[in-house]
């Protein structure tokens, strides 16, 4: 039990020896390069087809599928609780019912401003996060709609998420993030039939559980 108890406090010791030669979190600017999932969910919206003799508007619902992606974001603190960023990514999504049908995925490209209130001790390598990426989004369909005779042109539409997190630095050159919360993607897409002789819009939404991760890289 002797041995026991010593090997325990020379571990407590070394902890304590090697956090204040770790980075702090609160300091400098930091690059995240993370894998990002959002799962659960519903699709709602809207397809519209305009055709001769008016139009015929059809309501979407349907599950999602669990999206995955990936991002950069690059942030500098302003303030000791404050940090401004931006974030680049890329998200897959789909319907369960789309996927039952083997279609492909279809994907968002995202460009965020990312705001963040953060928490850390001075000279701790532990920061507790909260953030709220919000920006535009490039959508491109599924190819899988030109064998239902649609062809859809690239979306512009929006994205926003509410979430909080925790990064841990080992060292002055890298680290680990975590972060969870609520994501929506707004869609809108404008297109025709193969013909062109009717237009087609789509527009809707879907929110989902986020959760991503990945590693820090603090400069």
């Amino acid at each position: 039990m002797l041995n026991v108890t010593r090997a325990l406090s020379g571990l407590i010791c070394a902890l304590f020896l090697l956090v204040p030669m770790s980075a702090s979190a609160a300091d400098g600017d930091k690059l995240f390069i993370g894998a990002a999932t959002g799962s659960g969910g519903e699709f709602e919206g809207d397809f519209d087809t305009d055709v001769p003799f008016g139009i015929l508007d059809f309501n979407i619902d349907d599950d999602m599928e669990t999206t995955w992606g990936g991002f950069l974001h690059y942030e500098s603190p302003v303030h000791r609780y404050f940090a401004i960023g931006g974030r680049l990514g890329f998200a897959g999504f789909n319907t369960e019912g789309r996927a039952d049908e083997n279609w492909s995925r279809n994907w968002a490209i995202n460009a965020d401003i990312a705001p963040k209130l953060r928490f850390a001790l001075s000279g701790a390598p532990v920061e507790l996060y909260a953030t709220t990426p919000v920006g535009l989004s490039v959508l491109f369909a599924s190819e899988d709609w030109e064998d239902e005779d649609v062809e859809f042109d690239p979306g512009i539409s929006w994205n926003l998420s509410i979430l909080g997190g925790a990064s841990f630095l080992f060292s002055n050159d890298i680290g680990v993030f975590a972060e969870a919360g609520w994501m929506l993607q707004n869609v809108n897409w404008d297109g025709e039939s193969s013909d062109g002789s009717i237009n087609i819009d789509l527009e809707g939404e879907f929110t989902q559980f986020a959760l991503n991760f990945g590693v820090v890289l603090p400069f």
